[in-house]
């Protein structure tokens, strides 16, 4: 088995589990190249980045970026795209979670317990 495979097989066991276990917190999913893209709300994001981090098979713990792009001409509820940039240490994964909101969108704290 090459590595390809094996990132491909560990890539399909956690969306799986994901979609198992989250299918009101994750509206999308999306794979390429750079990795795994979950699509969410601001409401869900709280919630799924506890489930992320607390999972005992995925242990995202590390918040290694956030990045936001101003969609200037789309205005309205879905002017900024937010991305958070999460990191497993121990199994050396990466996962982005992508919520779209408006500049008068107030969103939750990441700061967790």
């Amino acid at each position: 088995m090459n590595r390809k495979d094996v990132i491909t097989t560990e890539t399909n066991l956690l969306l799986q589990a994901l979609h198992r276990e989250l299918p009101t917190l994750v509206y999308s999913v999306a794979v390429t190249a750079q990795g795994i893209t979950l699509t969410t709300g601001v409401d869900q994001l709280r919630p799924l980045v506890i489930y992320l981090r607390d999972s005992a098979h995925l242990q995202f713990k590390t918040l290694v970026d956030i990045a936001v792009v101003d969609h200037l001409e789309q205005g309205g509820s879905c002017r900024f795209a937010l991305t958070y940039h999460l990191l497993s240490p121990r199994y050396n994964r990466r996962i982005s979670l992508q919520l779209f909101c408006s500049e008068t969108t107030v969103l939750p704290s990441l700061t967790l317990p």
